[in-house]
């Protein structure tokens, strides 16, 4: 009995293949009766991996590779027809995967080879210099063995470096370069062949700008001077044209700040105070400048007499006091905090090397060392500036809340009459005005002087982008070794827990009734300041102010009940009349800044209006404008504006980068 199991298992083995054969040839007749070939090819190819021996299969199979071999020899040929080899290549290799051994894919592949052939030749007779180069790089790659390839590349390169260099002495420097460096386009490896030529195309280039820029210069137009010697650091990198360039736009820059003359009358006690208040406003309104005289905008202020009142309101008040005392649990004794701290530090560093070919290499290597070492300076210049500006505020402060105590020394010695220890307190707030004034000019100095730091950072920064594309540009083939370094981690750590406890049990009070008053005082002070502007431009902005500012202190008294536990709180008002009076001279500073930077922008908007307009007109006499107004006011550009003065620079000198104009230190 057990003896028939082997038999019964073989038994389904042979009905289960025959079904999967049957399946796989019933799925390949009806995707071949649906003209889908490579379907039918793969099911009855399935059919005959089931069962090798079974002639209907294989013949199958055969018809279903010979259907997909033709169908794809078609495709091939009208692919060949239209010219898209490539196309064709894919197809034919789509055939062999079927039939290695049909001779029409020879023939196509011999076809094709020869047409890519006469089709160069066609476009090198034609003239068609860019298409012939494409037909030789897309034969090399259909075709690497090509006879005629060697001396099509040769005979290509010879063209663009003579077309080059004819266009290099008709001064069309350029279209020279476009030129030859269409040789690089389609054989990227041939940067090596060019870069001799390249070179020579950039430098003649370069001082071809630069004696345009001299001529400008001569002629009293600076601003196209200017961008012609930074168009020529921008196309040959040296670093004199660049110089000269920024000695031009440092003359230009502080014309192109709006300049304002204050002048503060009135009250006394207050004018300098006020007219400090607003010099430092000023200094916080982009691209401004205090002057004497000859300003764009006058500042007229005129200060009020100040005024004080005070009312009460009275609010009777039931107060209970202690009877007796009980002991409750503190429902505050289980009260954490925690504090998390962390600390996180990120250090990446990069290096650059580079082989050195020709001696004008080695100049721009050592270049970008020399601006390498400047911007390092630049730096260490930007952080010393902003450490004397802080202390200088520290200065500052120190010595107002020095004059701040003085002057109410002052006040409380002319209340009790003594006038000799007065003269003295006036001496010295005297005294302290004149360190203020001092103070008050170093803030404003070391802000400016942190400010001029921080764009020489940035400048050099920029600058340093030509230097560099400069040098890799002289490398053979451009060959530069990038090595990024990898960041430090940062972890983070010292998490420390601090647990704060209360008392387990507080006493709970058993109250009677206190009635009393409450006196809730409030003492209001006014300011008020007249502020007149006179523009020198035509402004539909207001032109006078009155400001009013008012400010006020609270204080809150009533009786005192020992039984009741009523601590007495009198009458006395957290901050003075002089505290509330300045209080509101901070406000009306603060709006004033805010106006003149309102101001400011009018002013500027007009002059972005008027040197858009002389752009049209006069592009090359209204570029000293342009320039002016980038380097000097670069903050009060907006975006459209910049694109406009970027476009016209591009358009009538070339220049791509509008930052190279930034003024900085001789380096």
């Amino acid at each position: 009995m057990f003896a028939r199991k082997p038999l019964v298992i073989a038994a389904f083995l042979l009905f289960a293949t025959g079904c999967a054969y049957s399946s796989a040839m019933g799925r390949g007749s009806r995707s071949e009766n649906a003209g889908d070939w490579a379907a039918a090819y793969s099911a009855y190819d399935e059919a005959l991996k089931k069962k090798p021996e079974e002639a209907e299969a294989r013949e199958a199979r055969e018809r279903a590779a010979t259907a997909l071999v033709d169908q794809a020899l078609r495709e091939a040929g009208d692919a060949l027809a239209l010219g898209d080899f490539e196309v064709a290549m894919e197809k034919l290799e789509v055939a062999v995967q079927y039939d290695s051994d049909r001779p029409e894919v020879y023939e196509l592949r011999k076809e094709a080879r020869e047409k890519m052939a006469r089709r160069f030749a066609d476009l090198w007779a034609g003239e068609s210099w860019d298409h012939a180069y494409d037909m030789a790089v897309r034969t090399r790659e259909l075709f690497p063995d090509s006879e005629h390839l060697d001396k099509a590349f040769s005979d290509l390169r010879k063209h663009y470096v003579s077309t080059a260099e004819a266009e290099l002495k008709r001064k069309q420097y350029k279209e020279s370069l476009a030129t030859l460096r269409i040789i690089v386009k389609y054989e990227s490896d041939r940067q090596g062949d060019i870069a001799a030529l390249e070179q020579k195309i950039l430098q003649s280039w370069g001082e071809d700008l630069a004696r345009r820029a001299s001529s400008n210069s001569r002629s009293r137009k600076y601003g196209a001077a200017a961008v012609l010697y930074a168009r020529a650091y921008e196309v040959a990198g040296r670093p004199e044209h660049l110089k000269k360039a920024r000695e031009l736009t440092a003359r230009l820059k502080p014309e192109g700040k709006m300049s304002v003359s204050l002048r503060v009358t009135g009250a006394r006690g207050r004018t300098a105070t006020i007219q400090e208040g607003i010099v430092a406003g000023l200094s916080g309104v982009p691209d401004t400048a205090v002057v004497s005289k000859n300003a764009k905008l006058d500042i007229r202020v005129s200060v009020g007499a100040q005024n004080c009142t005070e009312t009460d309101k009275i609010t009777p008040t039931e107060k209970d006091f202690i009877s007796g005392q009980v002991e409750e649990p503190n429902p505050e004794w289980h009260t954490l905090t925690n504090n998390l701290a962390a600390q996180r530090e990120i250090e990446a560093t990069s290096t650059q090397k580079a082989e050195v070919l020709w001696p004008d290499v080695q100049s721009a290597e050592e270049n970008l060392k020399k601006l390498d070492a400047a911007l390092q300076a630049a730096q260490r210049e930007l952080a010393a500036a902003t450490t004397s500006k802080q202390e200088a505020q520290a200065q500052l402060d120190s010595n107002k809340a020095r004059r701040d105590q003085l002057q109410i020394d002052l006040e409380g010695l002319q209340a009790t009459g003594a006038t000799a220890t007065a003269d003295q307190v006036r001496t010295q707030l005297g005294q302290l005005g004149r360190i203020i004034s001092d103070w008050s000019g170093e803030v404003i100095q070391r802000t400016e002087a942190e400010s001029t730091a921080s764009r020489r950072v940035k400048s050099l920064e920029i600058e340093r982008g030509p230097a560099k594309e400069t040098l890799e540009r002289l490398q053979t083939g451009y060959q530069a070794i990038m090595k990024d370094k990898t960041a430090a981690q940062s972890q983070a750590s010292d998490l420390s827990v601090k647990l704060g406890a209360t008392p387990e049990t507080v006493w709970k009070d058993v109250h009677e009734m206190l009635k009393y008053d409450i006196h809730d005082w409030t003492r209001t002070c006014t300011a008020p300041v007249t502020v007149t502007l006179r523009p020198r431009w035509e402004t539909n902005k207001p032109t006078e102010e009155a400001y009013t500012p008012s400010h006020e202190t609270k204080d809150r008294s009533h009786i005192g009940h020992d039984k009741a536990e009523v601590k007495e709180d009198p009458k006395s008002f957290p901050d003075a009349d002089a505290d509330l009076i300045a209080k509101g001279d901070k406000a009306t500073i603060a709006e004033v800044a805010s106006w003149l930077d309102k101001m400011a922008e009018d002013h500027f908007r007009v002059r972005r209006t008027d040197t858009a307009v002389a752009l049209v007109e006069h592009p090359i006499d209204a570029t000293t404008e342009l320039v002016r107004l980038y380097v000097g006011a670069r903050d009060r550009l907006d975006e459209s504006s910049v694109k406009m003065f970027q476009a016209h620079l591009l358009t009538h000198f070339g220049l791509e980068k509008i930052e190279l104009l930034d003024p900085s230190d001789s380096h």
